[in-house]
């Protein structure tokens, strides 16, 4: 995701407050917020199933539309996102 400079992530990041993950999010492992460029970001968990995760995509969307609004189009028709998933192939 590339965030805007107007973007609360910073804020929230500096806060004591952590954001909720209701329901099926609750079950996501780890969660961090990985500053990849000078606006962007990466979210990064590890869920116990691929199923579970799945499962979890509805309120992953809940949770991001609270602060789509502070991101900027990454162009090339992907919007504000570019979500990916998959599976570990090898734990180092």
């Amino acid at each position: 995701m590339s965030c805007g400079s107007g973007s609360n992530l910073a804020a929230r990041r500096n806060s004591s407050t952590r954001i909720a993950r209701p329901g099926p999010i609750s079950r996501l492992q780890a969660p961090v917020l990985i500053k990849t460029g000078d606006r962007s970001y990466c979210v990064l968990g590890e869920w116990d199933s691929y199923e579970k995760m799945a499962a979890a995509r509805p309120g992953m969307i809940a949770m991001l539309d609270t602060f789509r609004d502070t991101l900027e189009d990454l162009g090339s028709g992907l919007g504000v996102t570019d979500p990916v998933s998959g599976e570990v192939v090898l734990e180092m």
